[in-house]
């Protein structure tokens, strides 16, 4: 199982879990449908990924002025930098 968040009820801490077989549902979506940054996110937290190819794809939505763009926060899709996208891809880090 996997934790997903810690709800507090009361002043016990219940631990929610997802099942073996939802999170199989949340991993092939992701590989599905999920942006090659958003596999390799995922790669590096669940499976043998590494931090090296996160920041390879990180690279590819980076600007020559050092900010972020290019779509890198999925609603915010200007390719010029701006400071919401440099944020997405700091917290990537």
């Amino acid at each position: 199982m996997v934790i997903l968040y810690i709800k507090k009820m009361s002043r016990i801490k219940l631990m929610k879990k997802l099942s073996k077989t939802n999170f199989q549902k949340v991993v092939n979506y992701i590989k599905r449908n999920g942006r090659e940054l958003d596999q390799r996110l995922f790669s590096s937290y669940f499976e043998n990924g590494t931090k090296e190819d996160v920041l390879k794809e990180l690279k590819k939505y980076q600007n020559n002025d050092g900010g972020f763009g290019h779509g890198i926060e999925p609603d915010f899709r200007s390719p010029s930098s701006s400071p919401i996208a440099t944020t997405m891809a700091i917290e990537y880090l």
